[in-house]
Parts: C-alpha cells; sequence; structure tokens
C-alpha cells in the first residue's frame, strides 16, 4: 500500500476509495487521518480519526478498538 511506502498523497485516493466502498471502514479512516497528520492537514486528520473512533466497536479487532483509543486521547 502508499501509505506504508510513504506516498502519503498517493494513498489518499486508495483510501477514501475504500470508506466509499465500505463507509464502516474503521481501519481506512484510522489511516486517513494518519495520512493527513504526516502531510499537515490537521483538520482533516481529526475528521477522520473521529470517523474511526465512532465506528471503533463494531467489527474491528481488540487491537484496532486498542488504537482507535490510544489515537484519540
Amino acid at each position: 500500500m502508499q501509505f506504508r511506502y510513504g506516498r502519503n498523497r498517493e494513498a489518499i485516493t486508495f483510501l477514501e476509495r475504500a470508506v466509499e466502498l465500505d463507509p464502516q471502514f474503521f481501519s481506512a479512516y484510522r489511516m486517513l487521518s494518519n495520512v493527513y497528520v504526516n502531510l499537515g492537514d490537521g483538520q482533516a486528520a481529526k475528521e477522520n480519526s473521529a470517523k474511526a473512533f465512532e465506528l471503533k466497536d463494531r467489527r474491528v479487532t481488540q487491537e484496532e478498538n486498542f488504537r482507535a483509543t490510544v489515537f484519540i486521547i
């Protein structure tokens, strides 16, 4: 994935498509938040982080739930 190779701008397209296909895709919102942090866009990071936090108790593993909670704090 682009995100893992440090290609933050390129990753946005794929991650936004992922949440378009599955609006409850927790990990995609979390990764989008990280991408926007890396790009210095605090507002977009905050919005995606908030969406991930809303989804944290649904269809996620215990580790993902933990990461969502830690990222918000």
